[in-house]
């Protein structure tokens, strides 16, 4: 089954300027590594991301893993620098167009502080997706391009996403290269926090009606990383 990357990024704005880092060279590389198709789009609206999220006119066939790469804060995705944040059901229902039902696997957030929002399972319920990841806290650039990049490797290279014993293996695989007291980010405190306390996983069986659960401690304790 054709695998298919689509990447939706938002212009990087770091100590308040614009910056050209990117995701994209990255990216190019692990589909020519997999042999996977890439889409590669950027968004500076809300709009822009929702329509990106509609896969009805892409003709390109089989599974779709989406990542999304750009600010975040305080549960929400936030798009205009100094602007509000957008609450991340607003943008996850744009998953549930007709059209769009089973064609998306994987979505990856790779993006500050949204995965403790109540809306992450809004990715999951009636999208057919099967796995939903971020992060809980503030994740500095370059760590998280390490880590985005090893999950994807993983999503990338593993077959079809049946269940959530299969989710938390696959992203066990990308996770496992990493040490779980590393320091990846900060919290609202200022406090460092470690890739342990960083991560938080949904998924769901393949079957339409399954329900999305929470599999962040299972996904722990299989890395070793959670004990008690």
């Amino acid at each position: 089954m054709r695998t298919n990357l689509l990447v939706c990024e938002n212009p990087w704005v770091i100590d308040g300027q614009f910056s050209s880092r990117s995701m994209k060279p990255f990216v190019e590389g692990l589909c020519q590594l997999h042999s996977a198709r890439l889409i590669y789009r950027t968004f500076t609206t809300v709009q822009e991301l929702r329509s990106l999220f509609n896969l009805t006119p892409y003709r390109e066939k089989g599974r779709f893993i989406i990542y999304v790469a750009g600010h975040g804060d305080g549960g929400r995705l936030v798009v205009d620098p100094g602007g509000d944040g957008i609450n991340l059901s607003t943008v996850a229902r744009s998953l549930n167009r007709p059209g769009s039902w089973g064609r998306v696997e994987s979505v990856w957030l790779g993006t500050c502080d949204v995965a403790n929002a109540k809306s992450m399972r809004e990715f999951l319920v009636d999208s057919g997706a099967r796995l939903v990841g971020g992060y809980r806290c503030a994740v500095d650039w370059e760590t998280s391009l390490l880590i985005d990049l090893s999950v994807l490797q993983s999503l990338l290279s593993s077959g079809e996403m049946v269940d959530r014993k299969r989710a938390i293996a696959v992203l066990g695989r990308g996770l496992r290269p990493f040490s779980s007291g590393w320091p990846i980010g900060d919290d609202h405190d200022g406090q460092r926090q470690p890739l342990v306390d960083a991560i938080r996983v949904l998924a769901r069986d393949k079957a339409r009606r399954g329900a999305p659960e929470d599999i962040t401690e299972r996904l722990l304790a299989r890395l070793k990383w959670r004990t008690g």
